[in-house]
């Protein structure tokens, strides 16, 4: 009966909240062009530029964040194979970046996020 009480008062608890970390990835185009002036003599026409091909510059943005902000984001590229290892290497570098940034959470555990990530990504093919 205690356990039972217990675990009904723990999603009131403040830090259980603060203590939450989501992940999402999702497919953005970058493209990190510079434009310039040029100067042209009055009556010319201005030179030709061609259209920025914005297919090319996809990338896959992957971040994690919790209730105070953004704790970790990575770019993978588009030829880059999202694998069990590329996610491993995610949370181990989460939980590098949660440890030094938050003192509370010192025991956290690159599985303990595998669990989570991949009971969301199971979530997420249902729909």
């Amino acid at each position: 009966m205690n356990t039972c009480q217990s675990l009904l008062l723990h999603p009131h608890c403040k830090e259980f909240l603060e203590d939450l970390v989501t992940g999402d990835d999702s497919w953005i185009l970058y493209d990190n062009a510079t434009e310039h002036a040029v100067w042209i003599p009055r009556g010319d026409e201005p030179p030709a530029v061609p259209k920025p091909d914005h297919h090319s510059h996809r990338f896959l943005l992957c971040c994690w964040w919790d209730a105070r902000g953004m704790l970790y984001w990575e770019l993978l590229s588009q030829d880059t194979t999202v694998t069990a290892s590329t996610y491993t290497h995610q949370l181990k570098k989460l939980a590098q970046t949660t440890r030094e940034n938050q003192p509370r959470s010192k025991n956290v555990h690159p599985s303990m996020a595998m669990t989570a990530l991949m009971s969301q990504k199971r979530r997420r093919k249902r729909w």
